[in-house]
């Protein structure tokens, strides 16, 4: 990733050259210092609070019963019928 920035850092634009030096620096702090290290160290310290809930706020009952009963409307999908003729036909 940094060797592709490569050529924005060494340009003669000096916004562009800003540009590919600040996200060069950037990703070489993130692949050799935050990744290896502040990342492992914040989910041992926050240990299960670190973690996504396992599900969320439930919606409102009569917006559940409403949903499951738009789903019942809906047509089911028909089951493909076998091919009469050709070689995938049914003998």
């Amino acid at each position: 990733m940094v060797a592709a920035l490569i050529p924005f850092a060494t340009t003669q634009l000096i916004n562009v050259r800003e540009l590919g030096v600040g996200v060069g620096i950037a990703v070489l702090l993130n692949a050799l210092l935050l990744r290896p290290v502040l990342l492992p160290a914040a989910v041992s310290l926050y240990g299960r609070l670190g973690w996504w809930p396992t599900h969320g706020p439930r919606p409102p009952k009569g917006l559940r019963t409403e949903a499951a009963r738009r789903l019942r409307r809906l047509p089911r999908p028909r089951r493909p019928q076998p091919p009469l003729h050709g070689p995938h036909a049914a003998h």
